[in-house]
């Protein structure tokens, strides 16, 4: 079982990182750094090659950024809640969650609609993304409350919006899903193998961070630094200051 714990780090390293991660012009000192999520989200996002699709943050990957996640945490529900921001459950792991934005997110829904003679389902699926929230949906709220009909839910499901999670008896659930996600998926898996597999070949499984920021990863077109603030914000590893900077050791 893997160990999972949070590293303590000293607050002069914690505001380096910052200092990378939301300064516009490091060399400018004069500049206020923030250190807020919509910060951190709209860092990370920069990150995101656009032959991906829309940009995709990890939920996590905010954790390697800002040192508290409680407020991180607080923070994305209520950008959820106002309709800014979406969450999707990925099956790439049990812990991953992807975090798109709202206006993104209707935008990638309506073209995946139309594109599959869906036109009449668009301002239907908007009222439901407006009223719908959270990373799920049931089959009686989107029959009795939308009136959607079993053809109306299929063409949702080959859209891509919708992702069925559970069967009980009657009752269905299904993950809400970004329309053409999976090219992100297979590209996240072959990048966070690779960048696994450096760390495991390693002697004592222990890197510099800007050190591993040098490499270069194979079979992806995400870089090498949306890896890194996977595998920290996951805890995948633990990161140790230094006098040379964050030291990136794997945890078994």
């Amino acid at each position: 079982m893997k160990r999972r714990f949070t590293a303590v780090i000293p607050s002069r390293s914690i505001e380096e990182r910052r200092t990378k991660a939301f300064k516009t012009n490091p060399t400018d000192t004069s500049e206020v750094i923030p250190s807020d999520t919509e910060a951190a989200i709209s860092y990370v996002k920069r990150l995101f090659p656009a032959s991906l699709g829309p940009p995709i943050v990890l939920q996590h990957q905010l954790y390697s950024l800002l040192e508290d996640k409680t407020s991180v945490d607080k923070e994305i529900i209520s950008l959820k809640d106002d309709c800014k921001l979406r969450i999707i459950k990925l099956e790439t792991s049990s812990d991953d969650y992807a975090l798109i934005s709202h206006e993104d997110y209707v935008s990638t829904v309506t073209s995946s609609l139309r594109s599959r003679k869906g036109e009449h389902l668009v301002d239907k699926a908007l009222e439901i993304l407006i009223d719908c929230v959270d990373v799920t949906v049931s089959k009686e709220k989107l029959t009795k409350d939308f009136k959607l009909t079993d053809k109306d839910i299929s063409l949702l499901v080959i859209s891509g919006v919708l992702v069925l999670k559970e069967i009980d008896g009657e009752s269905r659930v299904w993950w809400f899903s970004l329309p053409g996600i999976s090219s992100f998926k297979k590209d996240f898996i072959k990048g966070r193998s690779a960048i696994l597999q450096i760390m495991k070949r390693l002697k004592y499984k222990e890197i510099l961070q800007n050190d591993l920021e040098k490499k270069k990863l194979s079979g992806t077109v995400l870089p090498m630094e949306y890896f890194v603030l996977d595998i920290i914000g996951s805890e995948t590893v633990e990161s140790i200051d230094t006098s040379s900077g964050p030291l990136l050791r794997l945890l078994e």
